[in-house]
């Protein structure tokens, strides 16, 4: 049996008085959905726990 899930995390430190902390979390979470774009074939995005379950279930 192989990976069935993996889960990543877009974090980036809110330092008080930061201007561009929503910026770069966006641009984190932008970075995630270019690599499942880019490796489509292996990865997809989902964002509930049904999801996860559904693609659990199609990809055995």
């Amino acid at each position: 049996m192989g990976l069935s899930c993996f889960f990543w995390v877009a974090y980036v430190q809110c330092i008080k008085d930061s201007k561009n902390a929503v910026a770069r979390t966006l641009d984190q979470i932008d970075v995630i959905k270019r690599l499942i774009k880019k490796y489509s074939n292996e990865l997809e995005y989902v964002t509930t726990a049904d999801g996860k379950f559904h693609i659990s279930k199609i990809g055995t």
